[in-house]
């Protein structure tokens, strides 16, 4: 059945994605398979496409609809997957697609984080020239405790600190 799933909720489109055959996917497609299908990770077919080099794939996915700025469990966009398998022109195209360059996933990391620690500097130089923030790493989301000016001249002032401080936490 050209409808089923594997036990990764993956169907034959979500494959056919992976290896980049734009034929195929049209095919398939043309027989009603489900082009918005997730896996049970909530991987989209642009999830999938991120491990080809087929600009045509994409661009076919895209004006089908496909977001391009879905998330799946993990909180990974396909801009996080291309940046973390160093696929420059995948960055590239999602850049000239006008993907959400800041986005973060379930470890607060945007596609600039994930290329910062990887060392792929085109990407990271791609992601800055496009706008990515650099502020909003996983720093970003921890609590921010404001640290109260101390006058030296006091003790009390420095114990009423401690104590704002510590009313804050």
């Amino acid at each position: 059945d050209l409808h089923s799933k594997d036990n990764n909720g993956e169907t034959l489109l979500h494959a056919v994605c992976v290896s980049g055959n734009l034929e195929i996917a049209q095919q398939l497609v043309d027989k009603r398979l489900n082009i918005e299908a997730k896996t049970n990770t909530k991987s989209t077919m642009l999830h999938c496409a991120t491990s080809n080099q087929n600009a045509a794939l994409w661009q076919w996915l895209l004006d089908r609809k496909i977001s391009l700025n879905a998330q799946d469990k993990a909180g990974q966009t396909a801009l996080h997957l291309a940046a973390q398998t160093h696929n420059i022109a995948m960055v590239t195209w999602l850049i000239q697609n006008q993907a959400e360059l800041n986005l973060q996933n379930e470890n607060s990391l945007t596609a600039l984080n994930i290329a910062e620690e990887s060392r792929f500097e085109k990407i990271v130089e791609l992601l800055l020239k496009a706008g990515a923030i650099t502020s909003a790493s996983n720093k970003s989301k921890q609590k921010k405790v404001e640290v109260p000016e101390l006058k030296k001249s006091s003790l009390d002032d420095l114990l009423a600190a401690i104590q704002e401080m510590h009313n804050y936490g």
